[in-house]
């Protein structure tokens, strides 16, 4: 977890270029995967999605559900800025409690100041037919508000054993990432790994083979 443009994205990304049993998935992209499927259900969505319409986070745990339950072999899963809030843990209780193992939270602290600038840069580097409709300084501040006004929700795993990490964002990819390794390794989670998602209790159209 981390507020806009703290780099949690990158650092999944380069976590699972060099650990291939390591996977990855944002609400975003789950979202963005089901309106290509094509099938009623994700025409709907789509139709939901151009409104406006809030996804639940029933309905977005559920994708989640479905995309650990297929992937048989994966033995660690990275929640790329999932949970947000309050409604998205109560949520993941409910469809996921019983199934995952979630080891810690991590959160990319970044500065307010930091963050506008951040969002800025890449705006600014992306070509304007190519920038999103709320790529503008309004957004940026609302987005950085929403995130603080949640974070009460990173409590829980405050209170865990070992349950919360903290990294200082505010620094180079390369340092921050070596860092991000570090609490990997120390946790045993680069080495094999486990098996964190039991896909044989869940309901998935994708079922794993022997």
């Amino acid at each position: 977890m981390g507020g806009p443009g703290a780099g949690k994205g990158t650092q999944c990304k380069k976590l699972l270029k060099k650990h291939s049993y390591l996977d990855s998935y944002s609400t975003g992209d789950l979202l963005r995967a089901k309106v290509k499927e094509g099938t009623e259900d994700s025409k709907d969505l789509q139709e939901r999605m151009k409104r406006g319409e809030l996804i639940t986070s029933d309905y977005v745990t559920g994708l989640m559900k479905t995309y650990m339950g297929r992937r048989c072999d994966t033995k660690v899963f990275l929640a790329d800025g999932f949970p947000r809030n309050k409604e998205n843990l109560e949520a993941w209780d409910k469809n996921l409690g019983k199934h995952v193992d979630t080891e810690f939270l991590m959160l990319f602290g970044l500065k307010d100041e930091t963050m506008l600038s951040r969002l800025r840069g890449r705006a600014e580097k992306t070509p304007v037919e190519k920038r999103r409709a709320d790529d503008n300084e309004e957004t940026y501040k609302k987005r950085i508000a929403t995130f603080h006004q949640h974070e009460k929700a990173f409590d829980r795993f405050k209170e865990m054993n070992n349950g919360f990490v903290e990294i200082d964002a505010d620094r180079d990819v390369d340092t921050i990432h070596e860092d991000v390794l570090n609490t990997f390794k120390n946790r045993g989670l680069l080495e094999g790994g486990f098996r964190t998602y039991d896909s044989s209790k869940v309901d998935t159209p994708y079922p794993c083979k022997d």
